[in-house]
């Protein structure tokens, strides 16, 4: 509470947090806040997957979700076509993604007969949201995974990671929900991250993967929903496979083609890749087939870092945390907020690597250690990581 006294909170104004009823009600307040972005969010999923998907059309895919409407607001022909086509395959396929999609619509009440203006509506407003955000730069979901990497093994060589780790937390692992432009659609669900950190733990010799006590962190009930089921899919030799397209036009450095090269090396085996439409000849393919022991000690926490925290025990705390999608949608105020609850779960001298980290206050607990910007194709794009380490 004190580390936060001199940051306003909504609309400017200071919050007067001089008693813990206050505190408490302000809190409560906040994780709600937070919680009922998720809608919002499954929204995003769905428009990105319209725009950009491959598995349900033949139409073309769209430049950018901006794409989707014209300079009037309306949408294109296109666009309507994609939902068209989309609409079919809510009728028609039996797949995860699609389970979750008719789930969602199910809890929003959305009938068959609103469904095509309710997804039209969708796609509007994330088309002016992303034009009033600009243009941002779309990472494959791989490359967050080498960023996080590549810092983990220059902060070993500072000498500033535990010389073991026990026990990691991934806190909103990525879910390759929708299609992206590099997250494409015929893959099918997955969740790479949580094993790119137990990989890179083995890889760097700070721990066994098998060892390795890694809890994910979640809010969304669809990612939780996915995460929940790797440890019963990867039981069975082959079940849970890790598809790792490649688009060869990104241009990607040699240390990012180097990752991809290698990546699944010491948490799987070779597997076959799932067949890549004929449209993307420019998009090569590897597949890893998860080892049980991978994940042998993987959790699931639903937890908002916002406002709350894992109860731990003197020394049973994290060892490594890694954030590298959870704070670009939290404000200065939630990520300030974040950094305390991440600091209590953490122990002295562990390490937290944060993507889109702003200018958030930082805890007594923890020390900035600067951030890493890790370069990762040939025309010099990369990933920014913060890094904290707890006292």
């Amino acid at each position: 509470m004190q580390a936060l006294t001199n940051i306003a909170g909504p609309g400017g104004k200071f919050i007067d947090f001089a008693t813990p009823a206050a505190w408490d009600t302000w809190i409560r307040q906040r994780d709600w806040e937070v919680r009922s972005r998720s809608d919002q969010l499954i929204e995003d999923w769905i428009s990105s997957w319209i725009v950009f998907g491959t598995s349900f059309t033949s139409q073309p895919v769209l430049a950018s979700q901006s794409d989707a409407v014209n300079a009037a607001g309306v949408l294109t022909a296109v666009a309507r076509a994609r939902i068209d086509d989309f609409v079919k395959g809510l009728d028609t396929r039996d797949e995860e993604r699609w389970r979750f999609v008719l789930e969602f619509l199910r809890k929003r009440r959305v009938t068959e007969e609103e469904l095509p203006a309710y997804l039209g509506g969708i796609l509007r407003r994330c088309a002016i949201d992303r034009a009033n955000e600009g243009a941002a730069t779309e990472h494959a979901p791989l490359l967050e995974d080498f960023a996080m990497s590549e810092t983990l093994h220059i902060l070993k060589n500072s000498g500033i990671v535990p010389a073991k780790v026990r026990r990691a937390a991934v806190i909103d692992p990525d879910v390759n929900f929708s299609g992206t432009p590099d997250g494409y659609d015929f893959v099918p669900l997955q969740s790479i991250q949580p094993f790119a950190l137990l990989e890179a733990v083995e890889r760097l010799d700070l721990g066994r993967a098998s060892d390795v006590q890694l809890s994910a962190v979640a809010l969304n009930p669809f990612a939780l929903a996915h995460l929940r089921s790797i440890s019963g899919k990867v039981r069975s030799p082959g079940r849970y496979i890790l598809e790792l397209p490649l688009n060869t036009a990104a241009g990607w450095n040699s240390a990012a083609m180097s990752y991809w090269n290698r990546f699944g090396e010491l948490i799987g085996g070779p597997a076959e890749s799932v067949p890549v439409p004929s449209s993307l000849h420019h998009v090569n393919m590897r597949a890893i087939a998860v080892k049980p022991q991978s994940a042998g000690h993987i959790a699931v926490n639903d937890l908002d870092v916002v406002a709350q925290t894992i109860d731990t025990t003197p020394g049973q705390a994290f060892d490594v945390v890694v954030a590298m999608n959870a704070f670009s949608a939290y404000d200065r105020m939630e990520q300030s907020l974040a950094l305390i609850n991440i600091a209590a779960m953490m122990n002295p001298g562990a390490i937290l690597m944060v993507g889109g980290a702003r200018s958030a206050v930082i805890p007594a607990e923890l020390e900035g250690l600067g951030s890493h910007h890790i370069v990762y194709s040939e025309r010099g794009l990369g990933i920014d990581v913060a890094v904290y380490r707890k006292h």
